[in-house]
């Protein structure tokens, strides 16, 4: 009885505490020795000196501008520039059915991307990706069956560099 009666004197309030979620801010960082490409689209990155660009310029198809950089061993990293008009970005990467996913939010160079991993790595089709929308425009480079939280796939995203705006009219100019 008389612990009830303290009890009524206390007032107890539910306080809500939002959750902390930390997302990784990736800075631009130039990897020595790795090979600088500037595209006329709005981005450069740079690319380890084992891979070369495979055509010598970007090519135009699909209303997406392509560069593919590639191995002697099979290796093979693609850079694409493509219309967004806001929306999943998963989507824009292509989900595929069989396949397991990773995600991880993250900032590169200021803006809000989306690291994706797919798996199991090893298997054709794996690899890891990063989408970046920038305006009008998405860039998503991958790299096939590449861990997303391997040294080299993140060499290669602190690599990248973006201009104010992408823009794929600029493809092949």
């Amino acid at each position: 009885m008389v612990l009830d009666q303290i009890l009524s004197t206390f007032k107890f309030i539910n306080k809500k505490i939002a959750p902390t979620i930390s997302i990784r801010n990736i800075l631009y960082k130039k990897t020595v020795g790795w090979v600088d490409f500037n595209s006329n689209t709005g981005y450069s990155l740079q690319y380890p000196p084992s891979f070369s660009n495979s055509s010598d310029k970007e090519e135009y198809r699909d209303n997406a501008c392509y560069a593919f950089f590639g191995n002697n061993a099979g290796g093979i990293i693609m850079a694409k520039v493509v219309p967004y008009s806001g929306g999943s970005r998963r989507e824009l990467y292509g989900l595929l059915e069989g396949y397991e996913y990773n995600f991880e939010e993250v900032i590169l160079q200021g803006k809000n991307s989306l690291i994706i991993q797919r798996g199991p790595l090893g298997d054709s089709g794996s690899g890891s990706g990063i989408v970046m929308p920038v305006g009008k425009y998405a860039l998503i480079v991958s790299w096939d069956k590449r861990a997303m939280d391997s040294s080299d796939f993140t060499d290669l995203i602190q690599s990248i560099k973006i201009d104010s705006v992408l823009d794929t009219s600029k493809c092949n100019n």
